[in-house]
């Protein structure tokens, strides 16, 4: 990153790396931080609650809809309106029973995959006082990837995430606290935001990520959330209350809801919500914030309530719209989560047919050719463990098979049932080590 102009400038001056600036960084290094786009659709997603009387209340009357990846989308309305409930089912963070199914790429959600491809950032920022701010970053990074991973790429993403966010001047201070001096409320809600990144998820849901935060630091947030959006292809959901107007045009989709239930208004574009409201006869007045204007005739009680009427238009106009999209969708399924992984793997080692020859003599052809069609290092590694649990009597002296800069050794040890297994590259860097086989031989 330091052969970046662009890093360089934005570091000396503490602001947030630019879309364009990412964009180009991304580009060059796009095998590093590749991100599996995949596309969120929710089909009569609702959600009631039990009553004493042994009634149910409506809390989100079933909707539907379908988001892109990268796309950063708005989920805006009163207060009771489901905004947050709609989230947490989106990011299979509600516990309760809910209606309906969403779906990734167009296939069900998966409850074991989906937390790999995922990322949730609440509204609390608990960390603590006496890290730094590269410290929360690094250790969310650490967390959600592969050990091999992070040591060859180094923290060459965390310096990118705290470049996109603005934080990069100040990685070394501390977070800070009740009695540690750190970093600003502003700087430390970004921190929160980058760590939800750096967990390298396809899908990031906020909760009001902007909540207690200046105008300005909110923009600085939402600007930087549209800049990994765009430059990673990311699907960001955040629910936003009241956004000023330059930070409401950064959104690419916006989903309002009405309360006392929860219904949708309106889900479409955000550039285009102006001319929706003034189709259904209530534009916007002049000189007024236009998403001030939305949340004052969704909100029941309020001398400008239409929430009734905007629902019904809904109903009528958009909702067809939306359900064929679902449908399509649902017809023209993508990769599932575990193909879409594989797919933007990163360490691509792509062995040469020349493995298969060498290292045939000492363990069999049929396992040599499925060591010569390992795609990257995790298939290395279980192609060795098959290996080498197959052949616990047999005895083959070392063996090195060099390819694209990777360096493998089978040596066998004085034990019979136990081997040694080293994968580096040919500079020196370790990148994996197995040195004990045993449990797995016996």
């Amino acid at each position: 990153l330091a052969h970046h102009p662009p890093f360089i400038t934005m570091v000396q001056q503490n602001m947030p790396l630019s879309m364009e600036a990412l964009n180009d960084i991304s580009k060059a290094n796009s095998a590093r931080f590749a991100r599996a786009g995949a596309s969120l659709t929710f089909k009569d997603l609702g959600f009631a609650v039990p009553l004493s009387s042994g009634e149910t209340k409506s809390i989100l009357e079933p909707c539907s809809g379908h988001f892109e990846p990268g796309e950063l989308v708005a989920l805006m309305g009163p207060s009771g309106c489901g905004k947050s409930t709609l989230l947490d089912m989106l990011a299979m963070k509600k516990t309760s029973a809910y209606s309906g199914e969403v779906l990734v790429n167009g296939h069900t959600r998966d409850a074991r995959s989906f937390p790999r491809i995922a990322v949730y950032v609440g509204q609390e920022d608990v960390m603590p006082e006496y890290w730094t701010v590269r410290e929360p970053v690094k250790f969310n990074a650490a967390l959600k990837t592969h050990g091999l991973k992070t040591k060859i790429e180094g923290e060459a993403p965390v310096d990118l995430l705290l470049a996109a966010f603005g934080l990069a001047g100040v990685a070394d201070t501390y977070i800070g606290g009740s009695s540690v001096r750190g970093i600003s409320g502003g700087q430390r809600r970004r921190v929160t935001l980058a760590r939800g990144v750096a967990a390298q998820a396809s899908m990031m849901f906020c909760d009001e990520p902007t909540s207690g935060l200046s105008a300005t630091d909110a923009e600085l947030c939402v600007k930087a959330l549209r800049t990994i959006a765009k430059a990673l292809n990311v699907l960001i959901v955040v629910v936003i209350h009241q956004p000023r107007l330059e930070v409401a045009q950064m959104f690419d989709q916006l989903v309002l809801l009405a309360a006392n239930p929860g219904r949708m208004c309106y889900m479409g574009p955000m550039a285009q919500a102006v001319s929706y409201m003034e189709s259904c006869g209530r534009p916007v007045p002049e000189h007024v914030n236009p998403t001030d204007y939305f949340l004052d005739i969704v909100t029941p009680g309020l001398r400008l309530d239409a929430s009734e009427h905007f629902a019904a238009m809904f109903k009528q106009h958009l909702a067809p719209q939306i359900l064929s999209k679902v449908e399509r969708s649902l017809e023209t399924k993508g990769l599932t989560i575990g193909a879409a992984r594989r797919k933007a793997g990163t360490l691509r080692c792509a062995l040469p047919q020349a493995v298969p020859a060498v290292v045939a003599p000492q363990v069999g052809h049929h396992l040599a050719e499925s060591l010569g069609t390992c795609r990257d290092w995790f298939d290395v590694a279980r192609g060795l463990r098959h290996l080498c649990g197959r052949h616990v009597h047999g005895l083959w002296p070392s063996a090195a098979v060099e390819a694209d800069g990777l360096r493998l050794h089978l040596d066998h040890s004085a034990r019979p049932r136990r081997h040694a297994v080293d994968a580096h590259l040919d500079r020196g860097a370790a990148l994996h080590e197995t040195r004990d086989f045993r449990g797995a031989l016996q």
